[in-house]
């Protein structure tokens, strides 16, 4: 309940703030932008909390599967050994080796017009979830 309320606070000071002179801005991080998405974080956390520890919910267990391998994920993901791999592959011919272009800019863009890299971005998270399922069914968990 209180980090509820003091989301909600904090979206209210972001908002305030934004129509009074000090404008979302996130390239510079402005003091209305920190309010206003430190009060979405906030409210986010509070839905997940409901989500698994109220409700027990099973609709997230897939937050479990990327927490079980997260840091196969984040150094993979880092060194984007992903998009090298998926240079490998070609379309119809062999010089055209750039899958991930072919696909982000023309197909995605065609499709979701300026929301074709956030479509990629979740299409790459859909991948990350399935290869972590894929995973603890082998039982192969990357720990230190």
């Amino acid at each position: 309940q209180v980090w509820f309320i003091s989301s909600i606070t904090l979206i209210i000071f972001g908002i305030i703030l934004h129509f009074n002179g000090y404008p979302f801005n996130r390239n510079l991080f402005t003091l209305s932008f920190a309010f206003f998405a430190t009060g979405i974080s906030g409210i986010s956390l509070v839905v997940l909390y409901i989500l698994s520890e109220v409700l027990k919910s099973r609709s997230i267990e897939f937050l479990q599967l990327l927490g079980r391998n997260s840091l196969l994920i984040f150094i993979i993901g880092a060194c984007k050994l992903t998009e090298l791999l998926l240079e490998c592959v070609y379309w119809n011919d062999r010089h055209n080796n750039n899958i991930i272009h072919l696909f982000k800019e023309q197909w995605l863009k065609d499709i979701f017009g300026d929301f074709g890299n956030i479509f990629f971005s979740l299409i790459k998270i859909l991948v990350w979830i399935f290869v972590s399922w894929r995973l603890k069914k082998m039982g192969f968990f990357f720990t230190i």
